[in-house]
């Protein structure tokens, strides 16, 4: 029972901080701007993001990752210059079919249905840094670079490879690799120190023909974390037998533990679209590895500024309201926040002077 615990622990606790972020709002022709902006953005194919954090009780199907990238930024824009405060949650998981059906059976306490191959991948941190951007002109396109500098907090990056038997009770085997600065599974008592890290962005934009405007931005386009003295586990995980086992373990769970340096990086996100300016609507398509979403939007210019409504791949619909000081966007699936999938929040405020 403790190493069900353990192992639900570990597959649970990378989005346990699914809150806050941010985005760096539209700059106008003005000398000074200063700007705040909150950005969360989060996807689960198997379960609805609740339950991706407090357990699988509700509607499920089988899929393949979840993601969470939530930023809040405070800047400072003058002329072609950004500079950025921002805070940053970011959890990605990857797994296969079989181990999101592993783990619902797991999780509501189910003999195994059937003979499966376990495979998962995990990148999860916290951090808070600085952002310098500068925007330079090329034909009628704007170029904007950015480099970012984080202190990392906490971290769990680990990858999970085994196998499962069907039967009752459930039973597993699978190879731990895992680096962190908080045990979530054997409980190893690690006094690690922050880490560091570097993401390169690209944004590009242009206006054609005075009429159709086109974007396309690439966050984490290049970046790398550095732990000097990261904790890691490396080991095997045998419950209830393990089944066929894939490795050999002294009780339900054995291996070594230390402290070490540790690189890694996270994949690239791609926001690109096109926006028909005359007729106020455009295309959209954003990408996160295994996440994608096509977009459609329709905007409409009101006394109280641009309102907007959008239809999105992932069964999301979305409202939209700016002004020349704010902005506003809610994207679901669900209006029940319980049972959502897929939810983008975006708030954004600017001050000219």
């Amino acid at each position: 029972m403790k190493q069900t615990i353990q192992l639900r622990r570990f597959l649970a606790a990378f989005l346990a901080a699914l809150s806050g972020s941010a985005f760096p709002v539209a700059a106008k022709a003005t000398d000074w701007q200063l700007y705040s902006g909150l950005d969360i953005h989060g996807s689960s194919e198997p379960v609805s993001l609740t339950d991706m954090m407090s357990g699988w009780d509700g509607d499920f199907q089988p899929g393949t990752y979840a993601y969470a990238d939530a930023r809040f930024r405070l800047g400072l824009r003058f002329d072609h210059w950004r500079l950025e405060r921002e805070t940053r949650w970011y959890y990605y998981l990857t797994f296969n079919r079989d181990t999101s059906e592993f783990y619902r059976e797991l999780e509501q306490g189910l003999p195994g249905a059937a003979d499966r191959r376990l495979e998962l991948e995990v990148k999860g941190l916290q951090a808070r840094g600085v952002r310098l951007a500068h925007s330079f002109g090329v034909a009628s396109f704007s170029i904007t670079p950015a480099l970012a500098y984080y202190h990392v907090g906490h971290f769990q990056f680990g990858t999970l490879d085994g196998v499962s038997a069907a039967g009752d009770p459930l039973t597993a085997s699978a190879v731990l690799d895992y680096h962190f600065d908080q045990d979530k599974i054997l409980e190893y008592p690690a006094d690690v120190g922050d880490g560091s890290g570097i993401s390169a962005d690209l944004q590009i934009s242009g206006l054609l023909q005075e009429r159709w405007r086109l974007e396309a931005a690439i966050s984490d386009l290049w970046n790398r974390w550095q732990f000097d003295d990261a904790a890691f586990t490396t080991g095997c995980i045998n419950l209830s037998g393990g089944g066929q086992a894939v490795c050999s373990s002294s009780g339900a769970a054995s291996g070594r533990s230390g402290q070490s340096s540790y690189t890694t990086d996270i994949p690239w996100s791609l926001n690109a679209g096109g926006y028909d300016t005359a007729w106020q609507a455009g295309l959209r398509y954003f990408q996160h590895d295994r996440y994608q979403r096509f977009s459609i939007r329709k905007d409409w210019t009101t006394p109280l500024g641009e309102l907007g409504a959008s239809l999105h791949s992932t069964h999301q619909i979305g409202l939209h309201w700016r002004s020349g000081w704010h902005q506003l966007e809610i994207v679901s699936d669900d209006v029940r926040p319980a049972y959502a999938r897929d939810v983008q929040l975006r708030i954004g405020f600017m001050l000219d002077w």
